[in-house]
């Protein structure tokens, strides 16, 4: 199954989440049409998504972050996000009600409360982690393809021949878009949560933490040269030092930092790889 295609966009989030709070400040639900004004119900429904957001947020990553759970579907992961993270959202939520509604609050009962925010949480998240970036990712990748004119010149030789990279493993290939499943995997970059993966036929977002991820690289000669970067040996042009700081740069021109305490390990492997080429 495919992994969570997404990115870390704090405007769009914070978009996504006022567009909710607009559309149900409209529409009332719940009994907040009738017993609250328009101003007082704007304001009820941004406290009550904020309460919600938070701890569907913490539920979502605690959900990603416990080994129980690493061999299910991303999508799995964030539905039982939204459930852990609507037990605390229920108590807010019916607190909020006692504030700007008491007498709806009267006849709220946490049971059925904990049922609606839960049922209510699974499609939000899918939204949010999933539909809108996929669709954001689309649109830019489109516009890549018309700004950037095709380059019919041939391929300058690389400095070094590459080393044959094995196929990507099969847990790693399932998370991917069909199109990339024979792709040669380049670098892995995290950003928050979130791993940034480049191969030779495109790139991808996965909601997976850095060391599941070269868990299932097993097999693929690469290394970890940094907290926060993987990359594939056979795409390391050389280890540059600027400053007090190390940096690899990568055949396809990007230039990666590397810790302190990887740098030998790194250099190490390279001459390895070199020596087999």
């Amino acid at each position: 199954m495919r992994e969570i295609d997404t990115s870390v966009n704090l405007p769009r989030k914070f978009v996504f989440y006022l567009t909710l709070v607009a559309i149900v400040t409209v529409i009332g639900p719940f009994g907040t049409y009738h017993a609250l004004s328009l101003w007082d119900r704007f304001a009820f429904w941004l406290v009550d998504f904020s309460a919600v957001a938070v701890f569907a947020h913490i539920g979502v990553y605690t959900a990603f972050s416990v080994n129980l759970f690493n061999k299910l579907s991303g999508t799995t992961r964030l539905c039982i996000g939204g459930v852990l993270g609507a037990i605390p959202s229920t108590a807010a939520v019916m607190f909020i009600y006692k504030v700007f509604a008491p007498e709806a609050a009267a006849t709220l009962i946490y049971p059925k409360v904990y049922l609606e925010i839960a049922v209510i949480s699974a499609p939000m998240l899918l939204t949010e982690f999933v539909v809108i970036p996929a669709v954001v990712q689309k649109t830019k990748g489109a516009e890549e393809e018309v700004a950037e004119p095709v380059d019919e010149t041939p391929p300058m030789e690389p400095a070094a021949p590459l080393a044959k990279q094995p196929e990507l493993p099969s847990a790693l290939k399932d998370r991917l878009p069909p199109e990339m499943h024979s792709a040669r995997i380049c670098s892995i970059s995290m950003q928050d949560h979130y791993a940034h993966i480049t191969t030779d036929r495109g790139n991808a977002m996965l909601l997976m933490r850095m060391g599941d991820l070269v868990d299932l690289l097993n097999g693929v000669d690469g290394i970890q040269i940094h907290r926060s970067h993987w990359v594939a040996t056979a795409e390391i042009e050389k280890i540059e030092k600027n400053g007090r700081k190390h940096h690899v740069h990568l055949r396809d021109g990007r230039v990666l930092p590397v810790s302190s305490n990887r740098l030998d390990q790194a250099r190490a492997q390279i001459e390895r790889a070199q020596e087999t080429v």
